[in-house]
């Protein structure tokens, strides 16, 4: 047999016992977190919350929008909101058509993604800063999808439990998506 034809056997026989582990681990009644845990997360969460400053943001004529909003943790654990080099990640939905789409999510790689961390009874200042370069639809920009800058919008991040890179990795840390109030986005007359 050749070395190609080797190794894919390999790899099927491989991806045949993952799979059967962990279906044998789900049906017997085992867990990737623990119930306690995934309760006690589900009750910090409900103390968590985004919250804007403001119900209306204004585009300055230079072209300049700065979004600001704080993270409040009622709770009694310690959460962790996403972030990009300790920032806010920053990303923004759009209501369009009655429905919430992706707006603008910076691109930031996974290694620099350590979480901010909100201690219980605190908040966490944190400030989305745009240019009109980044919803200019003559430019290409990856991170915007929400095309005229004009509408209502709304801030979400995902919210960690704890922060634990292998877990990160392995795809198995709990997270919650949380969003802010609605506002609005305008520009000055």
């Amino acid at each position: 047999m050749n070395k190609f034809k080797t190794s894919n056997l390999l790899f099927y026989k491989i991806i045949w016992l993952s799979t059967f582990l962990l279906l044998s681990n789900l049906i017997g009644g085992c867990s990737l977190f623990d119930s306690n845990e995934m309760e006690r997360f589900s009750e910090a969460i409900k103390n968590f919350s985004i919250e804007t400053e403001q119900d209306v943001y204004l585009v300055n004529e230079d072209g300049f929008l700065e979004i600001t909003f704080v993270y409040i943790n009622k709770g009694d654990q310690v959460l962790n909101p996403g972030s990009c080099l300790g920032v806010a990640s920053e990303n923004l939905q759009k209501l369009v058509d009655e429905e919430w789409i992706p707006a603008y999510s910076p691109f930031c790689q996974d290694i620099l993604r350590a979480p901010i961390k909100v201690e219980p009874g605190k908040i966490f200042k944190a400030t989305i800063q745009l240019h009109s370069s980044t919803w200019d639809s003559t430019r290409n920009n990856a991170s915007w999808n929400g095309g005229e800058i004009e509408g209502t919008y709304r801030v979400w991040e995902r919210v960690y439990a704890e922060w634990d890179t292998e877990k990160y990795d392995n795809n198995t840390l709990q997270s919650v998506i949380v969003v802010s109030n609605a506002f609005e986005i305008r520009k000055e007359s």
